[in-house]
């Protein structure tokens, strides 16, 4: 039994809601970001002990608030599965603006 304690962003459906899945299936404590609020309720009551909550990874502010958050339901962070994504400029992590 894996006991990690993971955050995934963008989780509340597809590729995002299956690895949520597949690690609460493998004994560890899920966080569940999405802007899917809807997705995120039926996530909750279809996987039992996953944890959620909606968040527009668009916005720094929203981010800013989600994390903390997140390692205070987890009681800390192992993993984290950045999920989200967007079409958009095409640079180094390093060159990226964070409010873009």
């Amino acid at each position: 039994m894996i006991n990690h304690r993971v955050l995934v962003t963008a989780g509340a459906s597809g590729i995002g809601r299956e690895i949520a899945r597949a690690f609460a299936a493998a004994g560890s404590q899920v966080f569940v970001v999405d802007i899917d609020a809807n997705g995120l309720t039926i996530l909750a009551r279809e996987t039992p002990g996953v944890q959620t909550a909606v968040c527009d990874m668009s916005s720094r502010a929203d981010i800013e608030r989600m994390v903390p958050a997140a390692v205070k339901a987890l009681v800390g962070l192992g993993a984290l599965v950045n999920n989200a994504s967007i079409s958009g400029p095409t640079v180094s992590v390093e060159q990226m603006d964070p409010d873009e």
